[in-house]
């Protein structure tokens, strides 16, 4: 969890508001075993309606692919020299 704060915290880490409870919403559920599915994201951190399907909304795709490019960003400047590195796979 100290390296979920340090990302949040830095003003390298771009993220909008909602990106950042996306990252925080995947490393919670890895840290206690548990994969983040994309119809969790939709609704819980998206707010998208129950009924999800994500062959129709692509918001999750979308934001996974923004949020990849703003881990990268982070990594490249103040994190670089961060003990441990967070990794958001397709």
């Amino acid at each position: 969890m100290a390296q979920l704060r340090r990302i949040l915290d830095s003003p390298d880490f771009p993220a909008s508001e909602r990106n950042r409870r996306f990252l925080q919403r995947v490393v919670e559920n890895s840290l206690e075993g548990r994969r983040t599915s994309a119809r969790e994201v939709a609704v819980q951190v998206f707010g998208r309606p129950a009924p999800f399907d994500n062959l129709k909304d692509p918001i999750v795709r979308i934001e996974s692919a923004k949020l990849r490019r703003e881990l990268e960003t982070y990594y490249f400047k103040s994190g670089k020299h961060d003990p441990i590195r967070l990794t958001f796979t397709k």
